[in-house]
């Protein structure tokens, strides 16, 4: 049978995060976090990019992902540690930079992971 099947649509979100963190963010970085809103504050999920078993990275993130958007969260944010880049860069989703209030609370998080 295949691991597709019976696959819950937040599942499906989840390998689609990872394969945008792997593809878009992890050529030159060695960590890439997606951040959530969780409503009452934010959580994350990691892809360490230079994992040395990378089947087991993917999977862990997917995991995180999976449950962070079980729980309701949406992906607001990904704060990647680029090589050679004194500190890690936040990129906020566009939908949600327009937000000062929010967009201030998300740095606030971004700068203590």
């Amino acid at each position: 049978m295949s691991k597709l099947r019976g696959m819950t649509p937040k599942e499906g979100q989840a390998i689609e995060y990872v394969q945008k963190l792997k593809n878009d963010y992890c050529k030159n970085s060695h960590l890439a976090i997606l951040i959530f809103d969780l409503g009452s504050g934010f959580a994350n999920s990691r892809l360490e990019c230079n994992h040395p078993n990378q089947p087991e990275a993917l999977e862990d993130a997917r995991k995180s992902i999976a449950d962070n958007l079980e729980a309701g969260g949406k992906p607001v944010a990904i704060l990647m540690s680029s090589l050679g880049a004194p500190f890690p860069q936040l990129e906020i989703f566009p939908e949600f930079r327009e937000n000062s209030e929010f967009c201030h609370k998300l740095n606030q998080y971004a700068n203590s992971l």
